[in-house]
């Protein structure tokens, strides 16, 4: 019985297929006739030609092996082993879309009436493009595709011709993301959530970049970035090499100006630039800095050779700031100890046991005192006390000295020399009380005029004078004129010397 299955099925597939061709071409070429109407000889040749015809095809169908719809060499439509050719004698896939050279392999799609879509296999460029009034998307031969475009130049190349539509968009869930493979590293692109609206830019397990959607912040190291540009570096290295932030820039010595600037929201003017100018032949850098003023903008401070000037593109080398025009300090300086030193000074080449030493001057502002003081430039070097002191409560001046004797608003600790003749308020109306002296001349008298040395080694702060000098004793005075004698808070006495000219 099993051996007879197959000559049936074949009997039943060939007669089958008889029949259907018969009805099929006889209703193509015979036209319908009214009932009853009687045979003629043209209605039976038509018959016998359709049989023929049939004959024919049968004939053909058994020479090409069961080829159904190929008709010879050149027919538009092949069926072998199961595969349909187009335009192809030998398709090799189960459909099989070919032309002859000179034009492109193409196949439409539509629905209904509305607008088809077609996809094509360019000759010329060998690409595949999918066509829809023009092409939408292209696969390169060197496998790039590109989106909006026909000349794909990456793996995905995207171009938009709408401002306002999205190139790239990923739909809404909490795992989103894109992944960039790389040759050793894996990085991925992921959106998180319509609540938390944040696009992260991740390498394995930690964020490295993040934008926050609802601030138009920007993250580097942190999940949560407080402001426009929120970098957390982290635990630095011990190393003070280690870049927190990094700008790098190839132009040749000031043939281009590399600059950071601060726009308006507008983008119309520059309000504040930081530049790097280069200098001597490209081999030191500059940092300028700018600002918009008088119509433009115009440089205001610049660090050069680790001098820094304002108001000067050419900060004297001499100089560590070099300052045109005045310069306000309106501020409280303090440290812990209630004192800040400021120190201004050059070095000073000397001989001895030191190659160079500060040659400085130190301003010093001691709970609101002020002080200048300086070093010595000889070996061994030594603070040599203040020069200058004003006492912020009182107001009184001490040089050489900071314990300016109540009463005087002037002391120096030395001798004073001046070129010209001193002159002292003697105006009898800054006066009153006045009365004419009483035995003056015995007073006079009575003070014994001395010669002495100064004891320099006692009291150095003093800066007495070192040799032979002429006076009176300040006791001695005292009880012919305790107008004249001054005692000090430290105990000691000092004589107006000049007033002694009026008992004379």
């Amino acid at each position: 019985m099993t051996s007879l299955k197959k000559p049936f099925y074949s009997a039943l597939v060939f007669f089958g297929t008889l029949v259907v061709l018969t009805v099929g071409y006889a209703a193509y070429n015979l036209s319908t006739e009214t009932a009853g109407a009687p045979m003629t000889s043209m209605k039976w040749n038509n018959v016998i030609n359709a049989v023929n015809d049939l004959d024919t095809r049968v004939s053909t169908l058994v020479a090409w092996g069961g080829n159904l719809w190929s008709t010879g060499a050149t027919s538009s439509i092949n069926y072998t082993a199961g595969n349909v050719g187009i335009w192809t004698v030998s398709p090799s896939k189960l459909l099989h879309l070919g032309t002859t050279t000179g034009n492109n392999a193409e196949m439409d799609i539509q629905s209904g009436i509305k607008p088809k879509w077609g996809i094509y296999h360019d000759e010329t460029t060998e690409q595949l493009r999918f066509w829809n009034g023009s092409d939408r998307v292209t696969f390169s031969s060197g496998g790039n595709v590109g989106i909006g475009m026909v000349d794909p130049m990456a793996r995905l190349d995207i171009k938009s011709t709408w401002a306002w539509i999205d190139d790239f968009k990923l739909s809404y869930n909490t795992t989103d993301f894109v992944a960039l493979a790389s040759m050793s590293d894996g990085y991925r692109l992921r959106t998180q959530g319509a609540a938390v609206n944040k696009l992260y830019l991740e390498s394995g397990i930690s964020w490295s970049i993040i934008l926050n959607g609802s601030a138009g912040n920007v993250g580097i190291g942190t999940t949560n970035p407080g402001a426009k540009l929120d970098i957390n570096a982290g635990m630095m290295p011990a190393s003070t090499t280690t870049a927190f932030m990094k700008f790098r820039f190839n132009y040749a010595d000031n043939a281009a100006i590399p600059a950071i600037q601060f726009r308006d929201m507008w983008d119309t003017a520059s309000n504040a630039q930081i530049s790097f100018p280069l200098s001597n032949g490209g081999s030191a850098a500059n940092m300028a800095f700018s600002t918009y003023h008088g119509g433009m903008l115009t440089e205001d401070m610049r660090i050069s050779n680790g001098n820094v000037g304002i108001g000067t593109t050419s900060p004297t080398a001499w100089y560590k700031l070099d300052v045109n025009g005045g310069i306000r300090m309106n501020s409280t300086l303090t440290q812990n100890n209630g004192t800040y030193d400021t120190y201004i000074g050059r070095w000073w080449g000397i001989t001895g046991a030191w190659s160079s030493t500060p040659d400085t001057w130190t301003i010093t502002l001691n709970q609101q005192d002020f002080a200048i003081g300086g070093w010595k430039k000889t070996a061994p070097v030594s603070w040599t006390g203040p020069w200058l002191y004003i006492n912020s409560d009182t107001g009184n001046v001490g040089i050489g000295t900071t314990t300016v004797t109540t009463g005087f608003k002037l002391e120096v600790a030395g001798r004073i020399k001046s070129s010209g003749a001193d002159d002292y308020s003697s105006d009898i109306r800054f006066k009153k009380d006045v009365q004419p002296l009483t035995n003056a001349l015995e007073k006079i008298t009575s003070l014994n005029g001395v010669s002495f040395d100064w004891r320099t080694d006692e009291f150095p702060s003093k800066n007495f004078k070192k040799t032979k000098d002429i006076g009176v004793i300040a006791q001695n005075v005292e009880k012919a004129f305790p107008e004249l004698v001054t005692t000090g808070d430290d105990g000691y006495k000092s004589v107006a010397y000049t007033s002694l000219v009026a008992p004379l």
